[in-house]
Order: C-alpha cells, then structure tokens, then sequence
C-alpha cells in the first residue's frame, strides 16, 4: 500500500529574501513530491512578492500572513 505524501511546512519571518528563503525555494523545487507535499507560509510584505510567486510556479501552495 502507498502512503500519501507527508506535508511539510517551510516558515520564514523575514520581510527580505536572502540565505533561507533561498533554501527554502531551492527545498521546494527538489524535494520528492511523491514522498512530501511542501508548503511555504511568509508574511505579506511587498519585498516577498517575486520571491512568493516563484514558489507558487514550483506547485506549492504559499500561504501569505498579514
């Protein structure tokens, strides 16, 4: 029997993209989706915008905080 992916949740809270938010981007792009169901919880500020989108391309839900 296979069992569904586990969900992992990758938080970061910065307002500026740089060393983790890389890892984080560089996680959900080469993570096994067969095995882990990655999701990305920020805040909403402006800076995360691009970074936020580029995750979202990758297939993982992004969850932005006020």
């Amino acid at each position: 029997m296979k069992l569904p992916p586990k969900k992992i949740l990758l938080y970061t809270d910065t307002t500026l993209v740089g060393g983790a938010e890389n890892h984080i981007f560089n996680l959900v792009r080469f993570l096994d989706r067969e095995k882990f169901t990655p999701i990305v919880m920020c805040c909403g500020h402006k800076n995360l915008d691009e970074w936020s989108k580029k995750i979202r391309e990758t297939g993982t839900q992004v969850i932005r905080l006020i």
